[in-house]
Protein backbone atom coordinates (compact mmCIF):
# COMPACT_ATOMS: atom_id res chain seq x y z
CA UNK A 1 0.00 0.00 0.00
CA UNK A 2 2.46 2.55 0.94
CA UNK A 3 4.96 1.75 -2.03
CA UNK A 4 1.77 2.02 -4.26
CA UNK A 5 1.39 5.77 -2.79
CA UNK A 6 5.12 6.24 -3.09
CA UNK A 7 4.90 5.29 -6.69
CA UNK A 8 2.04 7.81 -7.48
CA UNK A 9 3.75 10.48 -5.72
CA UNK A 10 6.61 9.96 -7.81
CA UNK A 11 5.01 10.08 -11.32
CA UNK A 12 2.92 12.69 -10.67
CA UNK A 13 6.51 15.07 -9.33
CA UNK A 14 8.53 13.48 -12.79
CA UNK A 15 4.99 14.80 -14.77
CA UNK A 16 5.42 18.12 -12.88
CA UNK A 17 8.56 18.81 -13.79
CA UNK A 18 8.40 17.63 -17.32
CA UNK A 19 5.19 20.13 -18.09
CA UNK A 20 7.17 22.75 -15.98
CA UNK A 21 10.73 21.99 -18.15
CA UNK A 22 7.76 22.49 -21.27
CA UNK A 23 6.71 25.76 -20.51
CA UNK A 24 9.96 27.46 -19.11
CA UNK A 25 11.44 26.57 -22.80
CA UNK A 26 11.41 29.61 -24.79
CA UNK A 27 9.43 29.68 -27.80
CA UNK A 28 11.32 28.82 -31.11
CA UNK A 29 10.33 32.76 -32.64
CA UNK A 30 11.64 35.90 -31.00
CA UNK A 31 10.89 39.86 -31.88
CA UNK A 32 12.66 43.01 -31.97
CA UNK A 33 11.73 46.68 -32.76
CA UNK A 34 14.15 48.82 -33.99
CA UNK A 35 13.93 51.69 -32.40
CA UNK A 36 12.49 51.20 -29.46
CA UNK A 37 11.49 54.51 -28.65
CA UNK A 38 9.69 57.19 -31.91
CA UNK A 39 8.91 60.83 -31.03
CA UNK A 40 5.77 61.85 -33.06
CA UNK A 41 6.05 65.95 -32.88
CA UNK A 42 3.47 67.86 -34.78
CA UNK A 43 3.88 69.06 -37.81
CA UNK A 44 5.23 65.54 -38.06
CA UNK A 45 2.51 63.25 -36.85
CA UNK A 46 3.87 59.98 -37.96
CA UNK A 47 6.87 57.94 -37.05
CA UNK A 48 8.93 54.62 -38.78
CA UNK A 49 10.11 51.81 -37.18
CA UNK A 50 11.24 47.91 -38.38
CA UNK A 51 9.73 44.47 -36.95
CA UNK A 52 12.49 41.99 -37.14
CA UNK A 53 10.77 38.42 -36.47
CA UNK A 54 13.90 36.03 -36.56
CA UNK A 55 12.28 32.14 -36.42
CA UNK A 56 13.11 28.42 -36.06
CA UNK A 57 9.61 27.61 -36.56
CA UNK A 58 8.80 26.72 -40.57
CA UNK A 59 5.98 25.11 -39.64
CA UNK A 60 3.66 27.71 -39.41
CA UNK A 61 4.05 31.52 -40.41
CA UNK A 62 4.28 34.24 -37.86
CA UNK A 63 1.98 37.05 -37.52
CA UNK A 64 2.43 40.24 -35.81
CA UNK A 65 0.08 42.35 -33.50
CA UNK A 66 -0.55 45.51 -32.09
CA UNK A 67 -1.77 45.96 -28.57
CA UNK A 68 -3.07 49.36 -28.12
CA UNK A 69 -3.84 48.81 -24.66
CA UNK A 70 -1.23 51.15 -22.98
CA UNK A 71 -1.80 53.73 -25.73
CA UNK A 72 -3.67 55.64 -23.26
CA UNK A 73 -5.45 58.25 -25.06
CA UNK A 74 -3.77 57.85 -28.40
CA UNK A 75 -6.03 54.09 -28.11
CA UNK A 76 -7.98 54.02 -31.78
CA UNK A 77 -6.12 57.22 -32.91
CA UNK A 78 -3.44 55.18 -34.43
CA UNK A 79 -3.35 53.66 -38.49
CA UNK A 80 -0.31 51.06 -38.93
CA UNK A 81 1.16 51.20 -42.66
CA UNK A 82 3.44 48.17 -44.00
CA UNK A 83 5.53 49.98 -46.15
CA UNK A 84 8.01 46.71 -47.30
CA UNK A 85 8.63 43.10 -46.12
CA UNK A 86 11.62 41.53 -46.61
CA UNK A 87 12.28 37.34 -46.22
CA UNK A 88 9.85 34.64 -45.02
CA UNK A 89 6.83 34.23 -43.24
CA UNK A 90 8.72 33.16 -40.53
CA UNK A 91 11.76 35.37 -40.28
CA UNK A 92 11.14 38.53 -42.37
CA UNK A 93 11.68 42.43 -41.84
CA UNK A 94 8.56 44.39 -41.82
CA UNK A 95 8.75 48.26 -42.23
CA UNK A 96 5.72 49.96 -40.41
CA UNK A 97 4.87 53.28 -40.42
CA UNK A 98 2.76 54.82 -37.40
CA UNK A 99 0.54 57.88 -38.40
CA UNK A 100 -1.24 59.03 -34.83
CA UNK A 101 -4.39 60.99 -35.14
CA UNK A 102 -4.08 63.77 -32.93
CA UNK A 103 -5.07 67.57 -32.45
CA UNK A 104 -4.07 70.57 -30.16
CA UNK A 105 -6.13 68.50 -27.44
CA UNK A 106 -3.94 65.31 -27.28
CA UNK A 107 -2.16 65.16 -23.84
CA UNK A 108 1.64 65.32 -24.27
CA UNK A 109 3.90 62.08 -22.70
CA UNK A 110 4.75 58.81 -22.53
CA UNK A 111 3.25 55.52 -23.95
CA UNK A 112 3.85 52.51 -24.44
CA UNK A 113 2.89 49.89 -27.70
CA UNK A 114 3.43 46.18 -27.89
CA UNK A 115 3.76 44.41 -30.59
CA UNK A 116 3.45 40.38 -30.41
CA UNK A 117 4.54 37.41 -32.73
CA UNK A 118 2.40 34.22 -32.49
CA UNK A 119 2.37 31.57 -35.18
CA UNK A 120 -1.13 31.64 -37.40
CA UNK A 121 -3.96 29.47 -35.63
CA UNK A 122 -2.81 30.83 -32.22
CA UNK A 123 -3.55 33.86 -29.96
CA UNK A 124 -1.26 36.12 -29.88
CA UNK A 125 -1.05 36.64 -25.66
CA UNK A 126 -1.03 32.85 -25.75
CA UNK A 127 2.94 32.71 -25.60
CA UNK A 128 3.75 35.99 -24.00
CA UNK A 129 6.02 36.30 -26.88
CA UNK A 130 6.47 40.95 -27.98
CA UNK A 131 8.47 43.94 -27.88
CA UNK A 132 7.54 47.35 -26.48
CA UNK A 133 7.53 50.57 -28.71
CA UNK A 134 7.78 53.86 -26.55
CA UNK A 135 5.41 56.50 -28.20
CA UNK A 136 6.82 60.04 -27.49
CA UNK A 137 4.01 62.54 -27.90
CA UNK A 138 5.43 65.94 -27.97
CA UNK A 139 2.57 69.14 -28.37
CA UNK A 140 3.82 71.96 -30.04
CA UNK A 141 1.34 73.02 -31.29
CA UNK A 142 1.72 72.86 -34.75
CA UNK A 143 -1.32 71.94 -36.51
CA UNK A 144 -2.62 70.85 -38.87
CA UNK A 145 -0.22 67.24 -39.53
CA UNK A 146 1.75 67.42 -42.24
CA UNK A 147 0.97 64.50 -44.97
CA UNK A 148 3.72 61.61 -44.70
CA UNK A 149 5.99 61.44 -48.02
CA UNK A 150 4.76 58.86 -50.64
CA UNK A 151 6.74 55.78 -49.86
CA UNK A 152 8.61 55.13 -52.00
CA UNK A 153 9.87 57.94 -54.38
CA UNK A 154 13.18 57.28 -54.24
CA UNK A 155 15.17 54.10 -53.73
CA UNK A 156 15.97 55.81 -49.97
CA UNK A 157 13.82 57.27 -47.58
CA UNK A 158 15.13 58.85 -44.15
CA UNK A 159 13.37 59.29 -41.37
CA UNK A 160 14.54 61.74 -38.45
CA UNK A 161 13.30 60.64 -35.19
CA UNK A 162 14.73 63.14 -31.59
CA UNK A 163 15.75 60.81 -28.82
CA UNK A 164 13.91 62.28 -25.31
CA UNK A 165 16.57 61.15 -22.96
CA UNK A 166 19.98 62.63 -24.51
CA UNK A 167 17.96 65.12 -27.31
CA UNK A 168 20.11 63.98 -30.02
CA UNK A 169 18.96 62.95 -33.33
CA UNK A 170 19.15 59.80 -34.81
CA UNK A 171 18.36 58.65 -38.64
CA UNK A 172 16.64 55.82 -39.53
CA UNK A 173 17.01 54.75 -42.92
CA UNK A 174 15.28 52.72 -44.64
CA UNK A 175 15.93 51.57 -48.81
CA UNK A 176 13.83 49.81 -51.29
CA UNK A 177 14.95 49.06 -54.56
CA UNK A 178 12.05 50.23 -57.32
CA UNK A 179 11.36 49.32 -60.54
CA UNK A 180 10.48 51.89 -63.13
CA UNK A 181 7.52 50.77 -64.40
CA UNK A 182 5.89 50.92 -60.72
CA UNK A 183 7.48 54.63 -60.38
CA UNK A 184 6.16 55.42 -63.82
CA UNK A 185 2.60 54.25 -62.97
CA UNK A 186 2.32 55.91 -60.26
CA UNK A 187 3.40 59.40 -61.02
CA UNK A 188 0.77 58.85 -64.16
CA UNK A 189 -1.46 58.10 -61.91
CA UNK A 190 -0.89 60.54 -59.25
CA UNK A 191 -0.86 63.35 -62.15
CA UNK A 192 -4.14 62.20 -64.09
CA UNK A 193 -5.91 62.39 -60.74
CA UNK A 194 -4.54 65.63 -59.76
CA UNK A 195 -5.76 66.96 -63.31
CA UNK A 196 -8.86 65.37 -62.94
CA UNK A 197 -9.64 67.07 -59.60
CA UNK A 198 -9.46 70.54 -60.99
CA UNK A 199 -12.01 70.06 -63.38
CA UNK A 200 -15.75 70.30 -62.87
CA UNK A 201 -18.46 69.85 -65.57
CA UNK A 202 -19.11 71.92 -66.98
CA UNK A 203 -16.35 74.88 -66.13
CA UNK A 204 -13.54 75.08 -63.56
CA UNK A 205 -13.72 75.71 -59.96
CA UNK A 206 -11.47 76.25 -57.30
CA UNK A 207 -12.63 76.48 -53.67
CA UNK A 208 -11.90 80.31 -52.58
CA UNK A 209 -9.58 81.08 -49.65
CA UNK A 210 -10.00 80.91 -46.29
CA UNK A 211 -8.45 79.81 -43.12
CA UNK A 212 -9.20 79.03 -39.40
CA UNK A 213 -7.67 80.81 -36.42
CA UNK A 214 -7.26 78.99 -32.79
CA UNK A 215 -5.30 80.79 -29.74
CA UNK A 216 -3.59 78.51 -26.74
CA UNK A 217 -4.30 78.27 -23.73
CA UNK A 218 -7.69 79.73 -24.11
CA UNK A 219 -7.31 81.05 -20.26
CA UNK A 220 -4.76 82.31 -17.98
CA UNK A 221 -4.23 83.74 -14.99
CA UNK A 222 -1.48 86.44 -13.64
CA UNK A 223 -0.97 89.17 -11.41
CA UNK A 224 -1.41 93.08 -12.43
CA UNK A 225 2.00 94.68 -14.25
CA UNK A 226 2.82 90.54 -15.53
CA UNK A 227 3.11 90.07 -18.93
CA UNK A 228 1.50 86.31 -20.49
CA UNK A 229 1.62 84.91 -23.98
CA UNK A 230 -0.26 83.15 -26.10
CA UNK A 231 0.24 80.89 -29.20
CA UNK A 232 -1.76 81.67 -32.14
CA UNK A 233 -2.25 79.34 -35.42
CA UNK A 234 -3.59 80.07 -38.36
CA UNK A 235 -4.75 76.99 -40.48
CA UNK A 236 -5.35 77.08 -43.87
CA UNK A 237 -8.47 75.15 -44.55
CA UNK A 238 -9.05 76.13 -48.58
CA UNK A 239 -7.68 77.57 -51.37
CA UNK A 240 -4.11 78.88 -52.22
CA UNK A 241 -2.72 80.01 -49.45
CA UNK A 242 -2.94 84.46 -48.80
CA UNK A 243 -0.98 86.55 -46.40
CA UNK A 244 -2.99 86.79 -42.87
CA UNK A 245 -2.53 90.38 -40.47
CA UNK A 246 -3.04 89.09 -36.98
CA UNK A 247 -4.12 91.85 -34.39
CA UNK A 248 -6.11 92.59 -30.84
CA UNK A 249 -8.76 94.40 -30.76
CA UNK A 250 -9.90 95.34 -27.17
CA UNK A 251 -6.90 95.42 -25.40
CA UNK A 252 -7.64 97.30 -22.12
CA UNK A 253 -6.36 100.16 -19.75
CA UNK A 254 -2.53 100.68 -20.37
CA UNK A 255 -1.81 97.31 -21.52
CA UNK A 256 0.41 96.45 -25.10
CA UNK A 257 0.67 93.54 -26.63
CA UNK A 258 3.07 92.22 -29.61
CA UNK A 259 3.27 89.42 -32.10
CA UNK A 260 6.04 87.70 -33.00
CA UNK A 261 4.88 87.52 -36.44
CA UNK A 262 2.68 89.84 -37.39
CA UNK A 263 1.51 88.36 -40.80
CA UNK A 264 2.35 85.19 -42.34
CA UNK A 265 0.54 82.79 -44.89
CA UNK A 266 -1.15 79.84 -43.49
CA UNK A 267 -0.37 77.18 -42.05
CA UNK A 268 1.42 79.20 -39.72
CA UNK A 269 1.78 80.15 -35.54
CA UNK A 270 2.62 83.05 -34.04
CA UNK A 271 3.21 83.85 -30.07
CA UNK A 272 1.03 87.01 -28.53
CA UNK A 273 2.96 88.68 -25.83
CA UNK A 274 0.66 90.73 -23.82
CA UNK A 275 2.13 93.25 -21.08
CA UNK A 276 -0.49 94.64 -18.40
CA UNK A 277 0.04 97.57 -16.26
CA UNK A 278 0.52 97.66 -13.01
CA UNK A 279 -2.43 99.61 -12.64
CA UNK A 280 -4.93 97.34 -14.20
CA UNK A 281 -7.59 96.76 -11.79
CA UNK A 282 -8.47 93.10 -10.46
CA UNK A 283 -11.08 91.56 -12.38
CA UNK A 284 -12.11 89.00 -15.82
CA UNK A 285 -10.99 90.34 -18.77
CA UNK A 286 -11.41 88.92 -22.59
CA UNK A 287 -9.40 89.80 -25.52
CA UNK A 288 -10.67 89.05 -28.92
CA UNK A 289 -7.56 88.15 -31.16
CA UNK A 290 -7.82 88.89 -34.81
CA UNK A 291 -6.78 87.32 -38.67
CA UNK A 292 -7.59 89.43 -41.55
CA UNK A 293 -6.34 88.70 -44.94
CA UNK A 294 -7.14 87.28 -48.58
CA UNK A 295 -10.86 88.84 -47.70
CA UNK A 296 -11.83 86.69 -44.65
CA UNK A 297 -11.40 87.80 -41.03
CA UNK A 298 -12.00 85.04 -38.40
CA UNK A 299 -11.20 86.16 -34.50
CA UNK A 300 -10.83 83.78 -31.58
CA UNK A 301 -11.42 84.85 -27.38
CA UNK A 302 -8.94 83.84 -24.58
CA UNK A 303 -9.23 85.30 -21.11
CA UNK A 304 -7.45 86.78 -18.85
CA UNK A 305 -7.84 86.34 -15.03
CA UNK A 306 -5.65 89.74 -12.98
CA UNK A 307 -5.12 89.57 -9.58
CA UNK A 308 -3.67 92.36 -7.79
CA UNK A 309 0.20 92.75 -7.56
CA UNK A 310 0.46 94.52 -4.48
CA UNK A 311 3.75 94.39 -2.20
CA UNK A 312 3.43 93.61 1.49
CA UNK A 313 3.64 96.62 3.86
CA UNK A 314 4.24 96.28 8.01
CA UNK A 315 3.90 98.44 10.54
CA UNK A 316 5.09 98.63 13.93
CA UNK A 317 4.14 100.79 17.11
CA UNK A 318 6.18 101.64 20.41
CA UNK A 319 5.07 103.59 23.54
CA UNK A 320 6.96 105.20 26.51
CA UNK A 321 6.51 104.40 29.73
CA UNK A 322 4.04 102.06 29.70
CA UNK A 323 2.79 103.15 32.83
CA UNK A 324 1.96 106.55 34.01
CA UNK A 325 0.10 108.62 35.95
CA UNK A 326 -3.29 110.68 35.11
CA UNK A 327 -2.29 113.68 33.85
CA UNK A 328 0.97 112.44 32.28
CA UNK A 329 2.09 112.56 28.83
CA UNK A 330 2.86 109.37 27.07
CA UNK A 331 5.41 108.96 23.74
CA UNK A 332 4.17 106.73 20.95
CA UNK A 333 6.72 106.18 17.90
CA UNK A 334 6.84 103.76 15.01
CA UNK A 335 8.24 102.77 11.93
CA UNK A 336 6.22 102.10 8.24
CA UNK A 337 7.80 99.39 6.34
CA UNK A 338 8.42 99.50 2.93
CA UNK A 339 9.51 103.60 4.07
CA UNK A 340 7.13 106.09 2.37
CA UNK A 341 6.40 109.27 2.84
CA UNK A 342 2.30 108.84 3.51
CA UNK A 343 0.12 109.53 5.78
CA UNK A 344 -1.19 107.07 8.60
CA UNK A 345 -3.50 106.72 11.44
CA UNK A 346 -3.08 106.36 15.22
CA UNK A 347 -6.01 104.77 16.73
CA UNK A 348 -5.94 105.19 20.75
CA UNK A 349 -8.11 102.82 22.76
CA UNK A 350 -10.18 104.17 26.23
CA UNK A 351 -10.30 102.32 28.39
CA UNK A 352 -14.03 102.11 28.07
CA UNK A 353 -13.17 101.18 24.32
CA UNK A 354 -14.03 104.59 22.60
CA UNK A 355 -11.32 104.89 19.28
CA UNK A 356 -9.56 108.23 19.25
CA UNK A 357 -7.97 108.88 15.62
CA UNK A 358 -5.58 111.12 14.90
CA UNK A 359 -4.29 111.54 11.28
CA UNK A 360 -0.32 111.45 10.91
CA UNK A 361 2.29 112.47 8.22
CA UNK A 362 5.54 110.87 8.05
CA UNK A 363 8.37 111.73 5.95
CA UNK A 364 10.04 109.29 3.59
CA UNK A 365 12.35 108.11 5.90
CA UNK A 366 8.71 106.21 7.83
CA UNK A 367 9.46 106.97 11.23
CA UNK A 368 6.84 108.89 12.99
CA UNK A 369 6.10 109.92 16.78
CA UNK A 370 3.55 111.82 18.58
CA UNK A 371 2.36 113.35 22.12
CA UNK A 372 -0.55 112.05 23.91
CA UNK A 373 -1.86 112.68 27.37
CA UNK A 374 -4.71 110.64 28.43
CA UNK A 375 -7.38 111.83 30.33
CA UNK A 376 -8.81 109.40 32.29
CA UNK A 377 -7.19 106.30 33.74
CA UNK A 378 -7.19 102.55 33.24
CA UNK A 379 -5.89 100.02 30.71
CA UNK A 380 -5.10 102.21 27.33
CA UNK A 381 -3.88 100.22 23.73
CA UNK A 382 -2.76 102.12 20.81
CA UNK A 383 -2.28 100.75 17.02
CA UNK A 384 -1.21 102.14 13.69
CA UNK A 385 -3.11 101.70 10.81
CA UNK A 386 -2.80 102.58 6.84
CA UNK A 387 -5.02 102.32 3.77
CA UNK A 388 -1.86 101.12 1.55
CA UNK A 389 -1.59 102.35 -2.00
CA UNK A 390 -1.43 100.98 -5.55
CA UNK A 391 1.37 99.48 -5.05
CA UNK A 392 1.50 98.65 -1.54
CA UNK A 393 -1.35 96.37 0.64
CA UNK A 394 -2.92 98.16 3.98
CA UNK A 395 -1.68 97.06 6.81
CA UNK A 396 -2.37 97.48 10.72
CA UNK A 397 -0.02 97.25 14.00
CA UNK A 398 -0.80 94.99 16.87
CA UNK A 399 -2.60 96.82 19.59
CA UNK A 400 0.67 98.42 22.58
CA UNK A 401 -0.99 98.74 25.99
CA UNK A 402 -0.42 101.20 28.72
CA UNK A 403 -1.82 102.08 31.84
CA UNK A 404 -2.84 104.98 33.45
CA UNK A 405 -2.93 105.50 37.11
CA UNK A 406 -5.59 107.78 38.86
CA UNK A 407 -3.59 110.34 41.52
CA UNK A 408 -5.25 109.86 45.08
CA UNK A 409 -7.36 113.12 46.26
CA UNK A 410 -6.67 114.63 49.92
CA UNK A 411 -9.95 114.36 52.05
CA UNK A 412 -11.66 117.46 52.57
CA UNK A 413 -10.33 119.35 56.18
CA UNK A 414 -13.08 119.59 59.02
CA UNK A 415 -13.93 123.17 60.01
CA UNK A 416 -11.27 122.56 62.87
CA UNK A 417 -8.70 121.78 60.86
CA UNK A 418 -10.23 124.83 58.43
CA UNK A 419 -9.74 128.49 61.08
CA UNK A 420 -6.75 126.13 63.14
CA UNK A 421 -4.64 128.82 61.62
CA UNK A 422 -6.41 131.57 62.55
CA UNK A 423 -7.35 130.10 66.42
CA UNK A 424 -3.58 130.15 66.92
CA UNK A 425 -3.47 132.86 65.82
CA UNK A 426 -6.04 135.06 68.65
CA UNK A 427 -4.72 132.57 71.36
CA UNK A 428 -1.30 134.26 69.95
CA UNK A 429 -2.81 137.51 69.63
CA UNK A 430 -4.31 137.34 73.37
CA UNK A 431 -1.50 135.82 75.58
CA UNK A 432 0.49 138.84 73.92
CA UNK A 433 -2.56 141.15 74.93
CA UNK A 434 -2.95 139.45 78.34
CA UNK A 435 0.93 139.43 79.26
CA UNK A 436 1.34 143.24 77.96
CA UNK A 437 -1.96 144.02 80.71
CA UNK A 438 -0.29 142.54 83.20
CA UNK A 439 3.20 144.06 82.48
CA UNK A 440 1.40 147.44 82.87
CA UNK A 441 -0.43 146.84 85.41
CA UNK A 442 2.58 145.36 87.50
CA UNK A 443 4.53 148.80 85.61
CA UNK A 444 1.60 151.19 87.53
CA UNK A 445 1.27 149.12 90.70
CA UNK A 446 5.20 149.41 91.26
CA UNK A 447 5.02 153.37 90.29
CA UNK A 448 2.55 153.65 93.20
CA UNK A 449 4.39 151.78 96.10
CA UNK A 450 6.83 154.04 94.86
CA UNK A 451 5.03 157.16 95.67
CA UNK A 452 3.87 155.93 98.46
CA UNK A 453 6.86 155.37 100.17
CA UNK A 454 8.01 158.87 99.30
CA UNK A 455 4.86 160.43 100.87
Amino acid sequence: MIKGVVSILLICLFLGICINIAYSVPPPWNITLVPKRVIIAPPICYAAFTIMVTSTYNDKPIYIYFDEELLGPLKGNVRFIELEMKGTPSNYEKIIRMDVLMNIETPPGEYQLRVYAYPAGSNPYEYQVYDTLTVVIVQTGKFPCQEPPEYPYATTIIYTTMVYTTREQTVTTITRTTYWWNWWYRWLWRRWFGWWSWFKWPWITQKSFDFALEATPTTQSIKAGQQVTFTVHVMLTSGNPQPVTLSVSDICCGSTYSFSLTTGSPNFASTLKVITSSSLKPGTYQLTIIGSGGGKTHSTIVTLYVAENKKESTLTVTVTPSNLKLGEQVSVGGALSPALATTIELIYIRPDGFEMVKHITIPASGVFSDIFKPEMPGFWAVKARWIGDNEHYSCESIPVNFTVEAVQEKPSPSPLERFSGLIILIIIITLIYGIATVILLLKRRSKKLKEASKN
